[in-house]
């Protein structure tokens, strides 16, 4: 008998459907983070992309799983699930050699192309900029790698650095950073990590204030490092730039004053106000309290977070003496603390004023007075209300956040008076959004088909403001299943295509089919807003968030049923 030449292998019959396999671009994710970043060892990764393994999947941990490795510079890994779109893997852990090295997973004897992974932080340079002094300005100039750079103020929040992070010792023992209240989420400058922010003409590139962050209360050589994350939030082992230890030398005080008092916000927020923060005394508190009323928003919201270096103790008294001498910032309004009564008796003639800032400030006052935590009197209470809706005859010298601010305050006011003014708003197209919003807030089921008819008739080129947005969101919130047959008009006659994406947003966390028929329109025929539809469903159903446009599709047509 004549034997074949060839020889059969028993493999798994996934295989042999198999497409080789690949790794998505950015797919390489380190699984206690959920993002990508440093793999350091002995953490687990996960490896996105495709033809991986099979659709159910195994479990297990070998160096192969179900016929699939993963190889760290050619050496195999731990591997510990393995699926069609997904395998996770534990890296070695012994400390790296090198500070990048290259994946590749192989399925069914099929290689995917190798992707490079950074195991080591970059290197920054860091360096003293200019002189330093104990109760005096301490600047670090930095250079990251590949023309990243950092800027500075990214935030409102004076001692907030974004992406990154100072470590202070002297004489081998480390400082303990300055305390800073947590003041929530307030970031506004450019990603993670080091992207300059070359649009913003009010902020200072390649350095930063370290004085704002640590006290150097003696003479002498400190040594500092700078450490770069991939993130504004600074997870630990998500350092992906980091400098030596750097010496710096520290020298004795020497008597300062302030003599000048810039008015261009980009002196103010880049040198001005930092360099004047290191002295935290009595002088640097009075200039302080006077840019709380500058035309900028910026630098009104920085001297306000600025305000935090000093003890509660000592800026109540002197918040409330410059509320009594020069009225009402919104700055001063948002720190009044127990004294809400005595702020917004000040603030309310200036509900009526040409300027906006007191004008901003009165509202702020008067939103605080009215909230659920703030108590005063109900003849207060009342008299506040009724100063607001007065005030909405004020809006016309106002800008447009100015205009947001009054409606949202007047639209917790329950008034038929309130429910007036607010269509008069909308009707004259002050506001109008934020408007139909609040009216939303009032809850009068009779408003439900105005409310549509405002959204049906809204053009397809509306300009912010006009766009009418966040209307569907507050119709849903507010009202319920009762919102959902004008949703579904809306969705139908509506010309603003993004108008319509967002009322299919709300019929779908409401489970209506309407909505996931029109999700399921874009990616059947491929409509440009796609992507949009696809981050909107992911965000809602994150099971869907690895499916391929097919599955999207097919997904979507079910729920449309």
């Amino acid at each position: 008998m004549q034997k074949s030449g060839y020889l059969l292998l028993a493999l798994p019959l996934w295989v042999t459907a198999q497409s080789s396999p690949a790794i998505n671009q950015g797919g390489i994710i380190r699984a206690d983070t959920n993002r990508t970043g440093l793999l350091l060892p002995g953490i687990v990764i996960s490896i996105y992309g495709h033809g991986f393994g099979p659709s159910a999947g195994c479990k297990g941990a070998a160096l192969e799983l179900c016929g699939a490795q993963v190889l760290l510079d050619d050496k195999p890994i731990e591997v510990q699930y393995v699926q069609e779109i997904q395998i996770n893997a534990r890296m070695p852990d012994e400390a790296p050699s090198q500070p990048v090295s290259r994946i590749t997973v192989i399925s069914g004897g099929r290689r995917s192309d190798p992707v490079e992974v950074r195991r080591l932080p970059e290197t920054a340079i860091i360096a003293l900029n200019g002189a330093a002094r104990v109760n005096g300005p301490v600047w670090i100039h930095v250079d990251l790698p590949h023309s990243l750079g950092v800027s500075y103020p990214s935030m409102a929040r004076p001692w907030d650095f974004a992406c990154d992070e100072f470590e202070v010792r002297k004489d081998g023992k480390p400082l303990t950073p300055l305390p800073h209240p947590e003041l929530g989420f307030a970031y506004s400058g450019p990603r993670c990590p080091g992207t300059i922010n070359l649009g913003n003409p009010e902020t200072r590139v390649s350095r930063l204030p370290l004085h704002l962050q640590y006290r150097f209360a003696e003479p002498g050589v400190y040594e500092v490092r700078l450490s770069h994350y991939g993130a504004f939030n600074r997870r630990p082992g998500d350092v992906r730039i980091q400098s030596a230890w750097t010496p710096i030398q520290v020298l004795p005080a020497i008597p300062r004053t302030v003599t000048t008092h810039p008015q261009a916000p980009a002196e103010i927020l880049s040198d001005f106000l930092p360099d004047l923060l290191a002295l935290r005394n009595d002088e640097a508190l009075s200039v302080l309290l006077e840019y709380l009323y500058h035309p900028s928003p910026r630098v009104r919201a920085y001297a306000a977070d600025a305000l935090y270096y000093w003890p509660d103790s000592v800026i109540e008294p002197r918040l409330m003496e410059t509320l009594r001498t020069n009225g009402p910032s919104p700055s001063v309004a948002g720190r009044a603390g127990s004294h809400a009564s005595e702020v917004v008796e000040a603030a309310l003639p200036y509900l009526f004023s040409d300027d906006l800032v007191l004008f901003q400030g009165a509202i702020a006052a008067a939103r605080n007075a009215l909230a659920a935590t703030t108590t005063i009197s109900p003849e207060l209470r009342s008299r506040v209300e009724e100063s607001l809706i007065s005030a909405a005859g004020n809006l016309g010298h106002a800008d447009a956040q100015t205009v947001n601010d009054l409606i949202s305050v007047l639209g917790q006011i329950k008034n038929p008076r309130v429910h007036d003014v607010l269509w008069s708003l909308a009707d004259h197209h002050t506001g109008t959004e934020q408007s139909l919003i609040a009216i939303a807030w009032q809850k009068d089921a009779q408003d439900l088909p105005r409310l549509a008819a405002y959204l049906t008739t809204a053009p397809a080129d509306a300009q912010p403001g006009q766009a009418l947005f966040g209307v569907p969101y507050a119709m849903r919130t507010q009202f319920g299943d009762a919102a959902l047959p004008w949703l579904r008009t809306v969705l139908e006659k509506a010309a603003p295509v993004t108008l319509r994406i967002q009322c299919a947003e709300e019929l779908m966390r409401a489970n209506d089919p309407s909505g996931f028929a029109f999700a399921q329109d874009a990616f059947e025929h491929n409509r440009p807003w796609k992507p949009q539809i696809r981050t909107m469903v992911n965000d809602q159903f994150p099971e869907t968030r690895n499916k391929t446009d097919i599955q999207m599709n097919s997904f979507l047509l079910d729920r449309s049923r």
